[in-house]
């Protein structure tokens, strides 16, 4: 049996304080189509993390990163392929986050993260996004607890049913890439 080719992706969160999360929904078309997800794309041959980070968000979003940390990293497994996923967190940018490719793009509150049905592959960065945030002081923070449960988040949140489902993997379960998680702490604060 041949081992499925790996596709090293970069994924861009854009948050600070008391500030909502940018996402944007996948247009007609690439694969996945209709999709939310925290923008970012294939890093080249011969690009760093932080290099593909910036041009991805210069073509998609249309801003430049001015201040970036590395978050984690993980792996989602599809039916073709293996997906690495690495998330930086911006914390600076000049210019003005929009749909740069005819996208629908939203600033969104934590709490309306989730009734978005995002593209599988982001459930892992969606738990991990769990895992961190606190809605009192609104800020990403280090891990406290081991899990978050998603229906009591959604429980707290009365103006809409409670959908968890885009939480769940549709592929593949997902794994923590060896030596992201000891990552994740660093580099977190502005």
């Amino acid at each position: 049996m041949n081992p499925l080719p790996i596709v090293r992706v970069v994924i861009g969160l854009i948050h600070r304080d008391k500030q909502p999360f940018f996402i944007a929904k996948r247009p007609p078309r690439v694969v996945m189509p209709g999709f939310w997800e925290f923008p970012g794309g294939k890093i080249e041959a011969g690009e760093s993390q932080l290099q593909a980070l910036t041009r991805e968000f210069q073509e998609e979003v249309g801003i430049d990163i001015t201040n970036a940390s590395y978050l984690t990293s993980f792996s989602h497994v599809l039916p073709d392929r293996e997906l690495e996923l690495h998330l930086w967190h911006i914390h600076a940018y000049t210019g003005s986050a929009c749909g740069n490719e005819g996208q629908e793009v939203r600033w969104v509150e934590f709490d309306q993260l989730p009734f978005f049905d995002f593209i599988p592959s982001n459930t892992h960065l969606l738990n991990f996004i769990y895992q961190r945030f606190t809605p009192q002081q609104e800020s990403l923070r280090p891990l406290g607890r081991s899990v978050l449960d998603l229906e009591e988040v959604c429980k707290s949140n009365k103006s809409a049913p409670c959908e968890t489902s885009a939480f769940r993997p549709r592929y593949g379960a997902p794994t923590a890439l060896k030596g992201g998680v000891s990552n994740q702490l660093r580099n977190l604060d502005d």
